[in-house]
């Protein structure tokens, strides 16, 4: 992850098992690929924006001179950060996650703090340490995020994708206070809760951390569609719904691409039903349900 690989890099990651007894080893092998240019071994987009801090080539900090491959890998193999780590599992370390019993597995909200506390460069806030605290939970490390504490991180970052897709799904939340946003999130992510497959569940490793991925690639998905008012996010989600009835699981065995996974318009009617499916659970907001009633526009 401290090199930004995903799709772009996946033909390294698959060619290498990116588990090193040694710093040594780790850069030995990133500048040997770098230099042939076998594979593309890391992508500084890899969250749209380019940032240098997941590049392996040498770069520059904000208060040093140019960082070497080494300095840029050295503070994950740093034996203070590795204790720590080993601290936080505790009797966990050196067992295999998928025997672990769901009380086993670390708090999400605890992994979160330690990953704060190491202070790792590309990890330190942002999505980075969100999809850190994704992965632990695919590895079967960690319980996953609930949808409040997902809810909490869309609102403390407004600026970027997640809370932008609400508002372009038409949630009016925008100048109005967490709650809101919590509400609006929830909805979101039952929705999706609701309407998935197993099947598809299962591929897409749902989770609210992916329902916020999602929410991500809104704005994106928006600006690549809208070129006229007839090819608008909107236009397109009604024009493929109007002459078709949206069924559950119908999508699994389909190859024609028409079929959706997910109902994409929705009525009153279904929104207050999900609406109305929703558990209290005490530790959310009084007046969460509430909201829920306003926060969707007509």
């Amino acid at each position: 992850m401290s090199c930004g690989h995903g799709f772009i890099t996946r033909k390294f990651v698959e060619k290498h098992t990116l588990c090193f007894d040694s710093l040594d080893a780790c850069v030995a092998l990133y500048e040997r690929v770098e230099h042939s240019q076998e594979y593309k071994c890391c992508n500084i987009r890899i969250w749209g924006t380019p940032s240098p801090v997941f590049d392996i080539r040498p770069c520059t900090s904000h208060s040093k001179e140019p960082l070497t491959p080494k300095e840029k890998f050295s503070a994950l193999f740093d034996k203070s950060v590795q204790s720590s780590w080993l601290a936080l599992l505790g009797n966990r370390a050196n067992t295999d996650p998928a025997h672990w019993s769901e009380e086993d597995r670390l708090e999400a909200d605890d992994v979160r703090d330690w990953l704060s506390k190491q202070q790792l460069p590309g990890f330190i806030h942002g999505l980075s340490a969100l999809q850190f605290l994704n992965n632990t939970v695919i590895f079967g490390l960690a319980k996953q995020p609930t949808t409040e504490a997902t809810a909490a991180f869309i609102d403390k970052h407004r600026g970027m994708g997640s809370f932008q897709g609400l508002l372009l799904l038409g949630y009016n939340i925008d100048g109005r206070g967490s709650n809101w946003t919590n509400a609006a999130f929830l909805h979101f992510y039952r929705h999706l809760d609701a309407s998935l497959a197993g099947e598809d569940k299962n591929v897409l490793q749902f989770s609210p951390i992916f329902a916020e991925h999602l929410l991500c690639k809104v704005k994106r998905y928006c600006t690549t569609f809208t070129k006229t008012d007839r090819t608008s996010f909107q236009a397109l989600a009604k024009e493929r719904t109007s002459n078709l009835k949206w069924v559950k699981g119908q999508n699994v065995k389909d190859s024609s691409g028409t079929v959706l996974p997910i109902p994409v318009v929705l009525d009153r009617e279904s929104m207050d039903s999900i609406i109305s499916s929703f558990e209290v659970r005490i530790h959310l907001f009084p007046s969460l349900f509430q909201s829920l009633k306003w926060v969707i526009q007509s």
